[in-house]
């Protein structure tokens, strides 16, 4: 299979990268409506393999990844792009349909979204569904970039990930259903409202390994054909926005700025800044 598929970059709101035929893929744009919200102020991601448009800002980049059981490590996987959106194969599958969505048939798969900033996912379209469409998502909230490679799922929950918001009744282990949400066996629109900002998103099959009960409706197989969300713009002091704090300099701290800035003054005299013209 193409290595190609490995990883399919966004640029400006949209998908840049090859499917199976090398072909570029996806649009994008400032209204969300194809994501499955109304809102004007927030983005749209959709993943197609049939046009291209480069007119938002928001990078970002996708990645698959997937693994067997509750004590196998993540490891990466191919992901394709297709009528009805982003798909994934493991190791495990011979990429035929309709293995090659993101599904939880023995391997759990699931895609990580890296944004270029913090961002508010909401919503997502679903393009293929075969059988049923049970899905959990996940927002890092640590710092720095999150670490994949060699932990489980489980894993995740103990190092910055969190599940994202109370998730559809019934489909957890009692603890609030937390991240796993109900799907069916249509096309459309699945809402995940909630309040986190963050650069990454994890959106995958439901998964058992993070509490969701999995014989509820039998395997999921779907295809992520469009995002939605918003950026801090809108909401600048959300979680995940803020980058600095606006505390009161201890008294020291204030004593050594203004020796720094003595010493910056004595320096720009003797050595005098110039622009090139």
């Amino acid at each position: 299979m193409n290595n190609n598929l490995k990883k399919i970059a966004l640029a400006g709101c949209v998908a840049l990268g090859l499917s199976a035929s090398g072909a570029a893929l996806a649009t994008g744009s400032h209204d969300c409506g194809n994501g499955g919200t109304s809102n004007p102020d927030c983005y749209s991601w959709e993943f197609k393999y049939y046009a291209v448009d480069n007119s938002e800002s928001v990078d970002a980049s996708a990645a698959a990844w997937s693994n067997l059981n509750s004590s196998s490590t993540l490891q990466t996987a191919y992901l394709g792009t297709y009528s009805g959106g982003l798909g994934v194969t493991n190791v495990g599958e011979s990429g035929s349909s309709p293995n090659h969505a993101v599904d939880n048939a023995g391997y759990i798969d699931s895609v990580l979204f890296s944004f270029s900033e913090a961002v508010n996912l909401d919503s997502m379209q679903v393009g293929y569904v075969y059988g049923d469409s049970d899905f959990t998502v996940m927002a890092y909230m640590g710092t720095g970039s999150p670490v994949m490679a060699g932990e489980t799922y489980s894993d995740l929950l103990s190092n910055g990930w969190k599940l994202v918001g109370a998730g559809t009744p019934g489909y957890g282990n009692g603890s609030g259903d937390a991240g796993h949400y109900d799907g069916d066996s249509s096309k459309g629109t699945r809402n995940f409202a909630n309040d986190l900002f963050s650069s990454y998103w994890l959106i995958g099959a439901l998964n058992a390994q993070l509490g969701a009960n999995d014989n509820k409706d039998g395997n999921d197989y779907f295809k992520i054909l469009a995002l939605a969300g918003c950026d801090c713009t809108k909401t600048p002091n959300a979680a995940g926005c803020l980058e600095t704090t606006d505390e009161v300099p201890e008294p020291g701290t204030l004593l050594l700025l203004g020796a720094g800035l003595f010493g910056l003054l004595r320096f720009n005299a003797r050595y005098p800044l110039r622009f090139a013209a």
